[in-house]
């Protein structure tokens, strides 16, 4: 138990310090929407949605991430439960003679759980599940559920009881995430082998084995209809449900990623737990030898194979989805070690057993403890900052614009900007697309990441967005309007999507008049103004600057200067060994910066990135900020 307690309480500094991945914002942004009264969930039937509604509740929304985090790990942390359990029990089932058919014996003579323990501990020391186990996933809450139901339903005897829990737990981890239909159908798959080698050493009673398969099949059918059922109602639409399970197949399967491309994430994920999945590679071969006495083994072997499987034709065979099945690796890990470990004590010493595992835990702990202070290094910090700024200029929830959903519990305006989601996109919106979108929902304000980057804009809408976002806090833009102020008489009509109050603001060095609507205004004056086209003019008699309209009162930005302004690169690599970086040298743009922070740039090349990443602010002002 203290072994348990202590892997579960190693998820929590990654939990809280690591940056969250986009993917943890899009769940949360889920989770949004389903309290709003949205429940078509992109995709997913909503249950986790469901639980994890409570959380939007809270009153500052940097805490939501935070505590969703949280929720993630405790997740883990009965996965790791789960793990050792079903290891365990796998150990004692036997049938090697048909007396102890669907027997469970009793522990191993020397009472230490060796085959829990090894499984365990190579998951928990294991960077390819310690990365991501953390992680705010559908699949987070998926695996936990998925063992129990591996250790409830392969058993010889299946009352009608434990059926109907087996149906209810598969039921819920397909209402979680679709793609929970690979487990289902591996866990059907191990579930057949495991009676077939029952049925052949007479351990088995095929028509009650069969009435429980029956009966769990239907209580999962039924499950998953009624709550679709529920949701037609609430939505008032029934309909929404082809859609939502249309849109979970394109983005499953459509547009696959290149075969090369997942055998190299599978290659990483390999060697950032190489004890782990050597050991699993080693339990493959116990499976196979003791087929007739240990069908858990086996049927462990299944679904593991099931898994990988799916590298053949899921679209996401990412890091993190690997990670999603490293713990059934572990459970044939568990196998291999615990076997060798029982096989050390009982021919020679229980010391040498515990000196065999200590050897394999701690060196793969070795391996792992570079990259884990790399991932503690690449941390959540930028993106808790841009979460505050926008909560501190706009205490209360409003429409905004991000692509990713950074700021909990606000409504983001446009859609996860993948490029896929962006080709769909342009298909249907054209070369405009964005600043549609924008006029119909009115963000208030913009944040600049990895996916609303400056490449995937057309000039069009560069220089709308120039135009009507202008820099506050790093990465983030409030609403309003600017143009260009040099020697002569500057004027342009700017679009204002919503009413209220403005700053003014003479951005620059720049000393001279100004006018809106052919009334004169002044340096940090506050103005109404209602929703529309208004002409801004102005006239420098110094250095040339820009005029700006902020939305809100008393706005202040942070810089001097237009050029000052940062947007850092505030999300990590897959492997979070750190961030992704678009301001090194083979890419000119330098449009998003890495933070200073990061464990792989050193202090000279810091400097560099900065002035690489003034000169690309500068590129946009002059370009994006001309009126032609």
């Amino acid at each position: 138990m203290l072994i348990l307690t202590l892997c579960g309480v190693s998820l929590l500094p990654a939990a809280w310090t690591a940056a969250l991945h986009c993917d943890e914002f899009v769940v949360i942004e889920h989770v949004s929407d389903f309290y709003r009264g949205h429940f078509r969930g992109a995709g997913r039937p909503g249950l986790l949605w469901m639980a994890l509604t409570p959380l939007i509740a809270l009153e500052d929304p940097v805490w939501i991430p935070l505590a969703a985090r949280l929720s993630a790990s405790l997740a883990s942390a009965l996965t790791l439960v789960a793990c050792f359990w079903f290891c365990e029990r796998a150990a004692r089932y036997s049938v090697a003679a048909p007396e102890q058919a669907a027997a469970e014996a009793t522990s191993p003579p020397s009472g230490w759980p060796w085959y829990g323990l090894s499984a365990v501990l190579l998951l928990a020391t294991s960077m390819s599940w310690q990365s991501h186990s953390f992680e705010v996933r559908t699949d987070t809450y998926v695996i936990p559920l998925s063992l129990l139901a591996m250790g409830l339903l392969w058993r010889a005897e299946l009352p009608w009881k434990r059926a109907v829990l087996v149906g209810l737990l598969v039921a819920a981890t397909g209402l979680i995430s679709q793609k929970s239909l690979y487990n289902a159908v591996a866990l059907g798959a191990g579930w057949l082998l495991f009676s077939m080698v029952l049925l052949y050493k007479g351990g088995l009673s095929l028509k009650r084995h069969l009435m429980g398969a029956a009966i769990a099949v239907f209580t999962a059918l039924s499950a998953v209809a009624a709550w679709y059922l529920l949701m037609a109602l609430l939505q008032e639409d029934t309909g929404f449900v082809g859609s939502q399970l249309g849109a979970a197949v394109r983005t499953a399967f459509k547009e696959s990623t290149p075969f090369a491309n997942k055998l190299r994430a599978l290659k990483m994920a390999i060697g950032y737990g190489p004890v782990l999945w050597a050991a699993g590679g080693l339990g493959t071969l116990v499976a196979l030898w003791k087929f007739g006495s240990r069908p858990l083994w086996l049927a462990s072997l299944v679904m593991t194979t099931g898994m990988l499987g799916t590298i053949f034709f899921h679209r996401g065979f990412f890091l993190y989805y690997i990670a999603s099945f490293d713990p059934y690796v572990a459970l044939l890990a568990g196998a291999a070690v615990g076997s060798a470990c029982c096989w050390l004590e009982r021919r020679f010493s229980r010391w040498l057993a515990v000196a065999l595992l200590v050897l394999l835990v701690a060196g793969q702990a070795q391996l792992s403890w570079a990259p884990y202070k790399n991932l503690l290094a690449s941390n959540m910090q930028p993106q808790l900052s841009v979460m505050r700024s926008a909560v501190e200029v706009f205490p209360e929830p409003v429409p905004y614009w991000d692509a990713i959903g950074m700021v909990p519990g606000y409504e983001e305006t446009t859609f996860f900007g993948t490029a896929l989601a962006r080709k769909w996109f342009r298909q249907g919106s054209g070369r405009n697309g964005f600043i549609e979108r924008a006029r119909k929902r009115k963000p208030h304000f913009f944040i600049r990441n990895y996916m609303t980057r400056r490449r995937y804009l057309h000039t069009g809408e560069r220089k709308w967005l120039w135009k009507h976002y202008l820099p506050y806090r790093p990465n983030l833009y409030l609403h309003g309007g600017r143009m260009q102020v040099d020697g002569e008489v500057a004027e342009q009509e700017v679009e204002l999507l919503v009413s209220g109050s403005y700053t003014v603001w003479f951005m620059g060095e720049w000393a001279g008049k100004a006018w809106l609507n052919g009334e004169p205004i002044e340096h940090g004056q506050i103005v109404p103004i209602s929703e529309g086209r208004h002409r801004l003019r102005a006239h420098s008699k110094g250095e040339p600057g820009q005029l700006w309209l902020m939305l809100g009162e008393d706005r202040e930005p942070l810089i001097e200067r237009s050029d000052q302004h940062i947007d850092y690169s505030m999300f990590t690599l897959l492997a979070r060994q750190r961030y992704q970086q678009y301001d090194d040298k083979k890419n000119e743009r330098s449009d998003l910066r890495t933070p200073d922070h990061d464990p792989t740039i050193g202090r000279v090349n810091e400097k560099k990135r900065h002035r690489r990443h003034q000169r690309w602010q500068r590129k946009v002002d002059r370009s994006d900020g001309s009126p032609r």
